[in-house]
């Protein structure tokens, strides 16, 4: 089932959009593929979660998916968790739109609840989870600090002690004109040069605007512990690909960093 309301939004593409408009917007939910799909690194993050669960990732009766846009990931994590039930969510009424339909043409809907909301609206219920999952970088797409503090709270509160949150985030350090463009940001923040936040940009793609933050290891891993997430685990994607022994150029890659973090 999926429960929401259509949202408001506004189609002026000249200004900064939200982040609910813009990832409400249908041409950008209709360039999300339409199959099951993971990335090599989500597998190795629902590895290390399974085996980080004390009770083993057969007996995960609880899983939160969120930001989980058409639901690429939902088929790959039930198979995993066997036993599991799951709750998705994203913020975008038109992409839990997508989900409902890719999940009954998966027949994955029968152990899947939709939720339209954002992710700072989870709150916790009788049944706590075991999992949250945060694939397709969504602390990312959260701004300002602000909110993504207040995301962070609010997932940890669906989280039984002990639980596991595992996803990505952006990486400021990677391509050659983003490294710089944050390097320079960083120096001209130090001189107050520049009001706005280390690691937050205004991202313009042809489909239009909207406010983007990049992480570094240490600020990620801060705001999970003060959010009772942690001591956390984090890796740059570069830095994976090497240990494992797969082919990677990090200046050319988005080279994410990658976390998973206990419930406290």
């Amino acid at each position: 089932m999926f429960r929401s309301l259509p949202p408001r939004h506004s189609s002026d593409d000249a200004r900064v959009l939200t982040n609910g408009e813009y990832w409400d917007r249908r041409d950008i939910v209709d360039d999300f593929r339409t199959e099951p799909f993971v990335y090599w690194y989500e597998r190795y993050l629902v590895d290390v979660v399974g085996r980080m669960l004390p009770t083993g990732a057969d007996r995960a009766c609880l899983i939160h998916v969120v930001g989980c846009g058409p639901g690429r990931e939902i088929p790959f994590i039930h198979s995993a968790f066997p036993n599991s039930r799951i709750v998705a969510s994203d913020m975008s009424y038109h992409m839990i739109e997508a989900c409902s339909a890719n999940l009954r043409k998966w027949n994955c809907s029968q152990w899947v609840e939709l939720r339209c909301q954002p992710a700072s609206g989870l709150h916790g219920e009788r049944e706590l989870a075991d999992v949250v999952f945060t694939f397709g970088n969504l602390l990312t797409f959260v701004t300002p600090a602000s909110e993504r503090r207040k995301t962070l709270h609010a997932l940890r509160t669906v989280l039984r002690p002990g639980g596991i949150i595992a996803g990505s985030v952006h990486h400021r350090w990677g391509r050659l004109a983003k490294s710089a463009f944050f390097l320079a940001q960083t120096l001209l923040h130090a001189l107050r040069l520049t009001s706005t936040a280390v690691g937050t940009r205004i991202a313009r793609t042809s489909r239009g605007a909207t406010w983007f933050h990049y992480f570094n290891s240490a600020e990620l891993g801060a705001i999970l512990q003060n959010a009772g997430l942690g001591p956390a685990t984090i890796v740059s994607l570069a830095r994976l690909a090497h240990v494992m022994g797969r082919p990677y150029n990090l200046f050319t890659g988005s080279n994410l960093l990658l976390f998973a973090a206990r419930a406290q």
